[in-house]
């Protein structure tokens, strides 16, 4: 059995590894799994690391939707609390 470790120290530290990692797993993830509003199957610029320019405006255009729909739900859990 294997486990996995983190280097001991803050955690901003490691803020961009994990970004990093992240962006990673988007793009592999959308090429398992092509979404069909990106209309052609996307293809790898750089072999598992940038994909094509299309996919990748896709992927920062579904990234952004979702940081607007995650902070409009906080703005209204915020208000939530303040009126309550």
């Amino acid at each position: 059995m294997t486990t996995a470790t983190v280097e001991a120290g803050p955690l901003e530290a490691h803020r961009p590894s994990w970004a990093y990692a992240a962006a990673l797993a988007a793009r592999w993830r959308l090429m398992d799994h092509p979404h069909l509003r990106l209309g052609a199957r996307p293809m790898w610029s750089l072999l598992g690391y940038m994909l094509d320019e299309n996919s990748e405006k896709y992927l920062l255009m579904i990234t952004q939707e979702r940081i607007d729909e995650m902070q409009s739900r906080l703005g209204t859990w915020r208000r939530t609390l303040v009126v309550c």
